[in-house]
């Protein structure tokens, strides 16, 4: 009976532990950096873009390009993003996977480019 009760009390607080650690939601910041094509850029400008963030990553990429109003003009409409640009990470298109509504959940680098670059 002892060895029983034991064992309740154990999956009550193995339980407790993990929903606490849920309800607190840890997120730890990842760095982000934005590499922006020249022809999607003024001279003064940066060509990279860099900060700590969390959460979803195009809401990330939208804070971070919110100062360059000519470059945020371009990449959104109307808050949403415009067709004819790629959002490219580690050799994979994010836009048409739909990545980009996703959780930003490890350190990334996205080269931004319009589907017209000329090469």
């Amino acid at each position: 009976m002892y060895h029983g009760i034991m064992q309740t009390c154990n999956y009550i607080r193995s339980s407790t532990e993990v929903n606490s650690n849920k309800a607190k939601n840890i997120v730890n910041p990842v760095k982000l950096t934005l590499k922006i094509h020249r022809s999607l850029r003024e001279i003064n400008e940066p060509e990279k873009i860099n900060a700590e963030v969390e959460g979803i990553l195009i809401d990330a990429i939208k804070e971070m390009i919110s100062p360059y109003q000519e470059i945020y003009s371009q990449l959104f409409n109307s808050n949403k993003i415009r067709p004819g640009i790629l959002y490219i990470s580690n050799q994979l298109e994010l836009s048409s996977l739909g990545l980009l509504e996703e959780e930003i959940d490890e350190d990334m680098e996205i080269k931004i480019v319009p589907v017209l670059h000329g090469g």
